[in-house]
Formats: structure tokens, sequence, C-alpha cells
């Protein structure tokens, strides 16, 4: 595994360094603009992590997490971890391992090691993979500030510690739980830590949907005389028909589209299960107009590629970041509403509980392993909702003069 190497000066420093050097290389404010948001992401995502010193882990996580969020210019967030990565020598092989003050010591390396490896052969995302691995780092460092030189002397107090000293006290519980499982797995600890991990909860928001005449709105607004729109089109398709992934999305190849059988089949990603869904007439036909015309000089498998030389297949989350161009090329509010991929996952999920389709075939759908995600579907079940909803009690006592006294004796 490749160990990571942390830049001895602040953040803040090399921020100031890189913008330093592009303003003086007379990039366009634009570019500039562009460049401070991107830094302003990283910020935020090292904050959430309760990292202070930037490392080439960190930017590979920030754009994993990144790239399933929809409207981010995630070119931008790359060029950014590239030059931030030559920076710290990550490019050279050669440069000698700088050591951070809050780099946890190398006793602790191999346990971080065969705990990755771990992850790795139960079939965890690389992107979950790098997540967690920076989580335990810092609480690694913790340890170590704890006086605890062998993971055997882990104590609940050295837990709460290290909880009270985390910045992101929301994302610590899960990373942590996962780490201390497997020390006890792997006879690293004698005890399973994992139950005294502390929580903290906070309420999830009501997945983001958007309604039937919105959606024909965003797909009305595709310019479909161009090579781009008929791409996205049919990228946006999949996820608002099929319900499919981002990621699935750009990993789609053409042998993956059974038109006997009406099918489309492939393993997705995120849970490496395989998953075969219907291939509509309305898909087919968006995706049949987009390859037909498409550019593949170089005979590549994958159905979505770049619309310019030299025709790549595509990275990060096209399809989030299609949607979100549209939506705003339809004139819709989104609000608060995300507006990438998931959300046209989550209308999709909307329309077929609304129709009283079963939970279970909505999951099958949507690709979900997980029982708990059925919890999921019921915040979108308008209708069934409204069934549960129960009539407001008459005021009385001392509230009914107020709404009186308010209303002029109306209420």
């Amino acid at each position: 595994m490749l160990k990571e190497s942390c830049f001895p000066q602040g953040f803040a420093g090399l921020k100031k360094k890189l913008l330093k050097w592009l303003s003086e290389a007379h990039y366009s404010d634009s570019t500039m603009g562009g460049y401070i948001r991107a830094f302003g992401r990283l910020e935020d995502f090292m904050t959430k992590l309760g990292a202070t010193a930037y490392s080439a882990e960190i930017g590979r996580a920030c754009i994993d997490e990144k790239a399933s969020i929809g409207g981010i210019d995630l070119k931008v967030l790359k060029t950014i971890v590239r030059r931030l990565n030559e920076m710290v020598g990550m490019a050279s092989a050669n440069l000698r391992r700088m050591q951070d003050a809050h780099e946890h010591p190398a006793y602790f390396q191999e346990q971080l090691d065969g705990y990755a490896d771990y992850l790795r052969l139960r079939g965890i995302r690389t992107s979950s993979i790098r997540t967690y691995t920076c989580c335990n780092r810092n609480v690694l460092h913790q340890f170590h500030s704890s006086g605890i030189r062998t993971l055997a002397e882990l104590r609940p107090s050295d837990i709460y510690a290290a909880f009270e000293a985390s910045t992101y006290k929301e994302g610590f519980a899960t990373p942590v739980r996962s780490f201390l499982k497997y020390l006890f797995k792997k006879g690293l600890h004698d005890s399973d830590l994992s139950h005294i991990v502390p929580t903290v909860r906070r309420p999830k928001p009501v997945p983001s949907v958007y309604s039937k005449q919105e959606t024909e709105k965003i797909l009305s607004s595709i310019d479909r005389s161009k090579p781009i729109g008929r791409r996205d089109y049919a990228a946006i398709l999949l996820a608002l028909r099929l319900g499919m992934r981002a990621g699935d999305i750009i990993s789609l190849k053409t042998g993956d589209i059974n038109h006997e059988a009406r099918a489309i089949e492939f393993v997705q990603e995120k849970t490496l299960v395989p998953q075969r869904l219907e291939l509509l007439p309305e898909v087919e036909d968006a995706l049949t107009a987009y390859l037909s015309e498409r550019a593949n000089p170089q005979g590549s498998p994958y159905i979505f590629l770049s619309v310019r030389a030299p025709f790549n297949p595509l990275a990060g989350n096209i399809a989030g970041i299609a949607v979100a161009k549209q939506i705003k090329a339809a004139g819709i509010k989104a609000g608060e509403r995300k507006r990438g991929s998931h959300a046209m996952r989550m209308t999709l999920a909307s329309e077929l509980a609304a129709e009283s389709v079963p939970y279970g075939v909505i999951q099958k759908i949507l690709g979900h392993e997980n029982p708990e995600s059925i919890r999921h579907y019921v915040k979108l079940d308008i209708e069934m909702l409204r069934k549960c909803a129960l009539d407001a009690p008459q005021p009385i006592g001392r509230l009914a003069e107020c709404l009186r006294a308010a209303t002029g004796g109306v209420a």
C-alpha cells in the first residue's frame, strides 16, 4: 500500500504559495476564481476529516467524495490536487519521506495497511477505503499523543478522548468502529471496543426529488443536435428512468446492452453485485442516437466518451454535472435540493412509490443491498404519509385565547 506524506507547512501557506505561482503565471481571473473555489472544497473536506495538513491521500479521497455530488467542476479540483501533489513532492519516487507532526507514528502503519487490505478483500469501494484510512490515521495520531505505543493497550477512555479531539464528530463512529472490529477479529486487541464508540446523530433530510413537470423541462432543455447534448441526454435518462448510479453510468460498456433480451446488465461499482435492468424504449432510442454518431477512433468499449479527441472514457461524475447544468438551463429553482444524478435516482424512487410499487422492488431497481434503505423510500411515499396525518386538535385554554386575540375573535 502506498504510504502518503504530508507537507510540513500549514495548508494555508501551501495554498498561498500555489495561488501566488498561478497569479505570476498570468492565469485569467475566471480561472483563478475556479481554483479558489476548488481550494474551498478541499479545505471543507479536510476540516470534516479533522486533518490539519494536506496529503495526496486526502486529495484523492476528496475527489472521490466530490465525484458523487453533482454541480461541481471536478476537473478543476483534480488539477488543484495534482499541483498540490507535485508541490509536496509526491511525483518524485526518490524524494525523502517528510514526517509531519500530525502524521501517525510508523509503528502503527502495519496495522493500518492490514486494515486497508481487509477492507479491500471485503469488496469495499476504493473511495470508502481512502476515507476510512484518513479518519483512522488521525485517530492513531491521537492515540500516540495519549502515550499508546501498541494498539493492544487501547482502553475505552482512549476512544472517548479521540472522539473529543475529533473536529468532525458526526463522521467519527462508522470508520472507527470498523477499525476496532478489525483489531478484534485479527487478535490485535482482546476486546471488541467498537460497541463503545460514541455516536452523534443528525436528522437526515428528505431526499431531493423533482416533479414530473420539472424533469420534463430538464430533458427538453438539452440540445440534442450536438454530440455533447446526445451524450448527456442518454446519461441523464439512465439515472432518471432506470435509477443507475453515476459511477455505473460512466463505466457502462457497449457489451452491457443486450438488445435481444431488452436488458442492461452490469456489475454495480458500489456493491460489486450484478444488476439487470429493463432496456426501456426511450432509453434505447437515446443510446442508439448517441452511439450512431459518436466518434470512437480507438474502438473503446465504453459507451460514454469525451466529445473531443482523443475521445477518452469519461471520468468523474459526468451524469451529475450534466444534471446540474440542465437544471440551471431549464430555469428550475432547486433551492436546497441536490442537483446531481442521485436526485434523479430519488425522483425515480418517488415516482415508483407513488404508483404503489412495493418497497422491495424499488430496492432491487435502485440496486440497494441494505434492507434499511426501505426507510429511505418511506420518506418519498407522500401519498402514504398523507393517510397517516392526524387532524390538528382544537385549541383550548390560553392558546385559544391568544389565537382569538390575534385574529380579532375569528379563531
